[in-house]
């Protein structure tokens, strides 16, 4: 009996000093994370189209304007699911932006799956000179990076391509300096040329020069234009566009982008947000002159077009607003 009470009294003893020791060291899956960590975008998914791999897969395109090449292997079916990141923030509404903070963690934080998803997108974009500084720098990624960032580029492609084709169609309606031009050129190439019924994703884009009539004016013109045809395709994920920077301010710039900012965090839309990004030195601090926003001198070479850094930096915040489309959430855990 003796010994029975000198064995129970040393397995209690060494209970007691197990759970003294973990209590100590503290559980690991607990450790919280540290914000320097977490991925800085204003982002949620709920509205958000999921893709998923049906085998087939573009291994090898060329972003040349006019001409297009691809080959496609085939494998075993994979769906898309959610990547765990060290983000913890909810993601309840279907607004997010894309902006500054995402570009430079866009090599380092997007799954590859995700931008394998993103190049089966069929996306329409209408732009000028500026959008062809952005063509460029998703050329440059694909130069540099191949594996993530192949993308086709067709020029101004008939609808059928798009029945057989994933990538950018490049369109360029509308002139400079006569924004409604462009306006009513993205709206005839979505209903009257048929690309709403081809494409997955649509958005057009202002030139820097585009501040002939006043703010409002022109907000007004953009909103019940990009609200119509959102209504009569719903299938399709148009992006919202803030207007491009010169390294000089202006004030009616500065207030159209306001309308539009405020009105996509209203109205759970998907915004681009081109300007935040032209604003923004690479250390985050925000460029102004005479107390309006102004691109970042070291982003262009002649005040207004992206040189190489600039057009590479808006690239990559294109890879993250393409691989959210896909389905990334980069607040999921």
């Amino acid at each position: 009996m003796s010994s029975f009470k000198s064995y129970a009294t040393i397995l209690l003893f060494f209970t007691l000093l197990s759970t003294l020791v973990l209590t100590a060291c503290g559980d690991s899956t607990n450790t919280p994370v540290p914000n320097s960590t977490k991925i800085p975008e204003v982002a949620s998914d709920t509205a958000t189209t999921k893709a998923t791999s049906t085998g087939t897969t573009v291994v090898a395109t060329t972003t040349t304007k006019g001409a297009t090449t691809a080959s496609t292997t085939t494998g075993a079916k994979a769906t898309a699911v959610p990547i765990a990141t060290t983000a913890q923030a909810s993601d309840k509404s279907s607004t997010w932006t894309i902006n500054s903070k995402t570009v430079d963690l866009a090599d380092s934080i997007i799954p590859q799956q995700y931008l394998d998803q993103a190049r089966k997108l069929k996306v329409l974009f209408n732009h000028q000179s500026v959008g062809g500084n952005i063509l460029e720098g998703l050329d440059a990624l694909a130069q540099k990076n191949p594996t993530r960032y192949t993308l086709t580029i067709m020029n101004e492609p008939e609808t059928t391509w798009f029945s057989s084709n994933s990538g950018v169609g490049d369109f360029t309606r509308g002139e400079n300096g006569d924004p409604n031009s462009k306006i009513d050129g993205f709206k005839s190439l979505i209903e009257k040329d048929g690309y709403g019924s081809k494409v997955t994703v649509a958005m057009m884009k202002f030139c820097y020069v585009d501040d002939t009539n006043t703010a409002t004016a022109r907000w007004d013109t953009y909103r019940q234009a990009m609200t119509y045809l959102e209504g009569k395709y719903p299938a399709v994920k148009f992006v919202w566009w803030t207007m491009p920077l010169e390294n000089a301010g202006n004030k009616n710039r500065d207030q159209y982008n306001k309308l539009v900012r405020d009105y996509v965090q209203a109205n759970n839309k998907i915004l681009f947000d081109i300007a935040d990004i032209e604003s923004q030195d690479p250390s985050g601090k925000a460029i102004t002159e005479s107390g309006l926003s102004a691109m970042y001198g070291n982003y262009t070479s002649d005040g207004g077009h992206l040189n190489e850094t600039g057009q590479q930096r808006v690239a990559s915040a294109w890879w993250w607003l393409m691989a959210r489309i896909a389905g990334w959430n980069p607040a999921t855990k």
